[in-house]
């Protein structure tokens, strides 16, 4: 079984995941271990991050579908994709400035410095599962 993320800007893919689901259940399907490629081709080199989860983290906040390597300030958080349902941030950076909910990308072919605006917002997000 796979399941697919996939982010959309006005009808066109701009970013995508693919995970195995088997042996999964509603949540963990969306982890590091099963992914199998993505836009992004350092995703599935990387071998350590802060957040990578459907529910975000103790750092996330509002944030969820959250694949992110570090924090540490705005400044210095990277990561390759969020989704922003809410402004819950106690620490205000210049990305946690959108319309709500904002799906964010990297535009680079690796992970991106939020802060520094080499990002996208996709318009859609889909989610299915294919046998």
């Amino acid at each position: 079984m796979l399941v697919k993320v996939e982010a959309y800007k006005e009808s066109t893919r701009v970013a995508y995941m693919t995970f195995s689901g088997t042996n999964t259940d509603n949540k963990n399907w969306f982890s590091p271990n099963n992914l199998i490629n993505s836009t992004w081709p350092d995703l599935q080199t990387i071998s350590s991050f802060n957040v990578f989860h459907i529910a975000g983290g103790d750092y996330a906040y509002a944030r969820h579908f959250y694949i992110n390597k570090q924090h540490g300030g705005c400044s210095n958080d990277l990561g390759w994709f969020m989704v922003i349902d809410a402004n819950e941030v106690h620490q205000q950076c210049l990305y946690d400035n959108q319309t709500y909910p904002a799906i964010f990308y990297s535009l680079q072919s690796s992970g991106t410095h939020w802060q520094y605006q080499a990002y996208g917002l996709a318009d859609t997000m889909l989610i299915y599962v294919k046998q």
